[in-house]
């Protein structure tokens, strides 16, 4: 038997609906990309929480390996070469370290509350620096697949960038409050603070000696800093927006830089005279995020909003001899307005379109997407299948055609951060959308053909999990034992009415703090691994246990109170006044059943067959002006919810009649 320890914190479990052809690209736009100088592989990291590497020798670039561990966007990456890793700062609140294959994460550390947002790794020190919006700035003693931790004194901003020397001697890190700060490792306290800046400073570079930092910010400039005199030498304002990456060359005497306003300048370092010593190489059609330039500083590969990574020829020597010449006035004026050396991009790692608008329809099951290829999808939320595909899709035309007068109780949310439609459930709302299986099959409604949306979700993506369970040994130190009885109780709970999920669907389980924060991912066809199993012995939501191990367990139904008189404005149509009139029932009970209850009270069933008791009798709702004849389709939560639209707050009144009308829908 096997045990799990359950927990009582506030747990989200949620899935991604992404095509099965973006499993090995980007959906979303590319934070970091470095690389790697051991083997020239290139590794990048994404605001869809993945991390990727890329064999780039090939005419089209290939995705060798992915790394999905992360549940929030990625916003920072770093290869650790002494060690054989690689480093990624996320959203989700942890940093994790990865074996160069990206095989497995062999490492997570959560000593942050709240996003981390950069990172920045010492070969000298063996340290791994990270820091975010918890103000909070931590460093990792890494030792092969294992860390220790540090943390430094608290500061009154959020960090949002983050730069050490080589040997890890002096830190700086860049805040909200439009000051870099520095850093002595050794004691973890601040040693300094550099004005300047009118904005948040988003991205910071330290020489290897030590001697100068680089600033970019928003407020549009780069500055050079003295750190012997802590004192500002040079403001660099080519840019027109934003400046948020900066990469400069190995000897710290020039620098590219990027940021909102889509353009990668090179500026000259050394001549700190010079306060417009740049040269346009790259402009691109997104806002850059990271640049990373080849050790020969002839190519540099920039990322952008999109999903897409690019890879553009510097002419370095161009570049070069046009900074050699810019102390003169005269050129410096005749750069201006003039094209980028860089036309046409050398090497392009495409990526996935993102999805940019979606709506779950009526039927609470489905819902429709639209990329930025302009593809239109249709979604079945409880399968995770695609459905049908309109490429150059009309979005709102769809959900217009699509549009149905039902009403589901909202038992999920979604949103698109990922870049692909993320389904997030929580014990608050998951079970709360039940109804008659014939309302999506149709046909007649059968006894116990009921069925709950979140039910079946959960049951499907973590099916290859339960099976894992009753095969595993058991486990004397957890709180909960399974016994074989809720096992095959799991098991059979399964609904035949859905298909079980594709096995390339990502699951993230979440804990609330400060935020979301990670505690696992996986794909559904890998959720029998060890790995996911250990992880989930550690933390397990209660809500989660209860439906999937709990023998004939189906949620409560929210339940709906109404009247039920006869229709006495017609004595051709006019029936009986029912014994019982003031009724309570399930808020997915068909209108349908509505008039087989009323033709079953009043004995007229034998007038007809049983199978067509709607053609007997016709159900109406009172909604304050007049009363409207009910499909027999419809369902109670439907009708009450078109009503309290229409006259808020009024309580439910249902009539009766003879039917003599064809049900208006």
């Amino acid at each position: 038997m096997a045990t799990h320890r359950v927990s009582g914190k506030r747990m989200r479990l949620s899935y991604l609906l992404r095509p099965e052809e973006d499993r090995a690209r980007h959906t979303a736009a590319v934070s970091s990309i470095k690389v790697d100088v051991q083997n020239g592989r290139v590794f990048t990291s994404s605001r869809d929480a993945t991390i990727r590497k890329w064999d780039v020798t090939m005419k089209t670039p290939q995705c060798i390996a992915t790394g999905e561990s992360h549940t929030n966007w990625i916003n920072d990456m770093e290869i650790c070469p002494n060690i054989n890793l690689v480093a990624t700062a996320s959203s989700d609140c942890t940093v994790k370290l990865w074996d160069k294959n990206l095989a497995k994460c062999v490492y997570t550390a959560r000593e942050h509350s709240d996003y981390v947002t950069a990172i920045k790794y010492s070969p000298g020190s063996g340290v791994l620096f990270s820091a975010g919006l918890d103000k909070q700035l931590i460093a990792l003693k890494v030792s092969g697949p294992s860390a220790s931790s540090q943390s430094f004194e608290s500061t009154d901003s959020s960090i949002y960038s983050l730069a050490c020397n080589e040997a890890g001697t002096v830190l700086a890190t860049g805040s909200t409050d439009k000051t870099v700060r520095l850093w002595d490792p050794r004691v973890g306290k601040t040693v300094g603070r550099l004005k300047g800046h009118t904005d948040v400073i988003k991205a910071l570079e330290i020489d290897s000696n030590a001697t100068y930092c680089l600033s970019g910010s928003s407020d549009c400039t780069l500055k050079m800093w003295d750190l012997r005199q802590q004192r500002c030498v040079s403001t660099y304002a080519m840019h027109e927006d934003s400046v948020w990456a900066l990469c400069p060359n190995k000897a710290f005497k020039t620098v590219y830089s990027g940021g909102r306003d889509k353009r990668v300048y090179i500026t000259d370092l050394a001549n700190s005279t010079a306060s417009e010593a740049s040269v346009l190489v790259v402009e691109e059609e997104y806002p850059i995020l990271n640049l990373e330039v080849t050790p020969d500083e002839c190519d540099i590969w920039v990322s952008t909003t999109s999903s897409s990574v690019s890879k553009w020829p510097t002419f370095i020597e161009s570049a070069k001899e046009t900074l050699r010449n810019s102390v003169d006035s005269d050129m410096l004026d005749s750069q201006k307005g003039m094209p980028p050396l860089a036309t046409s991009a050398d090497c392009t790692i495409l990526g996935g379109p993102s999805v940019v608008e979606f709506k779950l329809l009526e039927d609470g099951y489905r819902v429709i997407t639209k990329d930025t290829d302009q593809n239109v999808r249709h979604w079945n939320l409880i399968s995770g299948k695609v459905i049908k595909v309109i490429e150059d899709g009309d979005f709102e035309s769809e959900v217009k055609a699509e549009s149905l007068l039902r009403y589901v109780p909202k038992w999920c949310t979604l949103d698109n951060a990922l870049g692909c439609l993320a389904i997030h459930l929580e014990k608050s709302n998951t079970f709360t959308a039940s109804l008659y299986r014939s309302s999506i099959t149709g046909g007649d409604v059968g006894q116990g053909d009921k069925i709950n949306f979140g039910f079946e979700v959960v049951n499907g993506l973590l099916r290859k999990w339960l099976s894992a369970i009753k095969l595993s040994n058991s486990d004397e130190n957890k709180s909960i034992e399974y016994t074989e009885e809720m096992l095959q109780s799991a098991e059979d709970q399964n609904s035949a009415l859905f298909e079980s999920f594709p096995t390339h669907i990502p699951i993230l389980l979440t804990s609330m703090g400060d935020t979301w924060q990670n505690v696992l991912r996986c794909t559904t066809g890998d959720a029998h691994t060890p790995e996911f199993q250990e992880t989930l012995k550690e933390e397990y939501p209660l809500w989660l246990h209860e439906a999937l191990f709990t023998a004939g367990w189906f949620p409560d139904p929210i339940r709906i109170v109404f009247d039920l008189e006869p229709d006495l404005t017609d004595k051709a149509t006019q029936l009986s006044k029912l014994q019982k009139s003031h009724l309570t029932c399930p808020a997915y009970l068909p209108i349908k059943k509505v008039a087989a209850h009323v033709v079953k009270e009043l004995k007229i069933s034998s007038l007809m067959q049983k199978d067509v008791t709607s053609d007997l009798v016709e159900v109406l709702c009172d909604d304050g002006e007049s009363l409207l004849v009910l499909s027999p389709e419809y369902d109670l939560a439907t009708v009450q919810h078109r009503i309290s639209i229409k006259s808020p707050g009024r309580d439910l009144q249902l009539k009766y009649r003879r039917k003599v009308l064809k049900a208006e829908i």
